[in-house]
């Protein structure tokens, strides 16, 4: 499941030199001895102070400073979206395990780094501070390819959506430090993901992503919402019928609009042009309902193309 646990439900504060067409003198460049960074030492832009001050992450920071060798997906300023190595991997996972277990108050997560065994053949992509090397964000990824086994297919059978010519990138336990819950934050990790799709051929990107409520009410207004905005498309997903079985009463049940509850990644990746895929299941161990979300690359609407070019600066 991708969580996001109560991120800005408003973009209106992402820096402009985000929205906007990148200039070629941001393009990352390689050479002969692999990628190199830009300086960004001279380059502490108005985006530091929205960023806020850097906190100490337990787990989440590097004994090294990051140098060039790494596996860049994207940069802006002082942030990198990067491949985390095994070493990375392990940190990132304690993070999330943590992250669930203190914001949902689930015991399932007490005591444990929530690795399960999707993660034995997925790659985590972070998103780190490159000053401090401190983690900020990050999403597992699963490629179709190298694995046949999808964190999605245990609520849905994808049998329809595998059918489909092309390879396959999976998203999945997304997850954000509080401290770092803005725009600037979901708009490069998004960036991220879609640069690792376009590294490895990738050709859809799917996933789950949560909303946070478990009443079934919620849910048939949320996918008649979907329907009413064009962001439905063909069930290339079939609702395993153990995870449709609702709450006959939610306690945490709020009246309110369906675009208030969908979350900020989620509401990118639907104007990036992404589809839902079937109605909402509902995850008891987690609090929320799921939907199967789809979006093929090639058909990413013309706004977010840009999303997909590389930047460095």
């Amino acid at each position: 499941m991708t969580v996001l646990q109560r991120l800005p439900r408003k973009l209106s504060h992402l820096p402009q030199k985000m929205l906007a067409p990148l200039p070629k003198s941001l393009v990352h460049h390689s050479s002969s001895s692999g990628d190199t960074m830009m300086p960004t030492a001279t380059r502490q832009s108005r985006a530091d102070s929205r960023i806020g001050k850097i906190v100490r992450f337990p787990g989440g920071y590097f004994k090294k400073p990051m140098d060039s060798s790494r596996q860049v997906l994207v940069e802006l300023n002082h942030q990198a979206v990067i491949i985390a190595d095994e070493k990375e991997a392990k940190k990132f996972i304690k993070i999330r395990g943590r992250l669930f277990a203190r914001e949902y108050h689930n015991h399932l997560f007490a005591g444990r780094n929530d690795s399960d065994k999707y993660d034995a053949h997925a790659k985590q992509i972070i998103l780190i501070n490159k000053n401090t090397g401190k983690i900020l964000s990050g999403a597992r990824v699963i490629l179709s390819g190298k694995a046949e086994d999808f964190y999605t297919n245990q609520e849905y059978i994808l049998d329809d959506l595998m059918a489909l010519p092309g390879r396959k990138l999976e998203v999945s336990r997304v997850c954000v430090h509080q401290k770092y819950r803005n725009g600037t934050t979901i708009v490069l990790l998004w960036r991220g993901i879609l640069a690792y799709a376009l590294k490895h051929k990738a050709e859809y990107v799917f996933g789950m992503p949560s909303i946070q409520t478990m009443s079934k009410v919620n849910t048939d207004k949320l996918f008649e919402y979907f329907q009413a905005h064009g962001y439905t498309g063909p069930e290339l997903a079939k609702p395993r019928p153990e995870y449709r079985n609702f709450p006959t009463y939610d306690p945490s049940f709020q009246h309110r609009p369906p675009h208030e509850l969908i979350t900020p990644l989620m509401k990118i990746f639907l104007k990036a042009g992404a589809k839902v895929c079937s109605t909402g299941n509902v995850d008891h161990d987690l609090r929320c309902i799921d939907f199967m979300t789809l979006l093929k690359i090639s058909e990413m609407n013309q706004r977010y193309q840009k999303y997909t070019r590389p930047i460095s600066r």
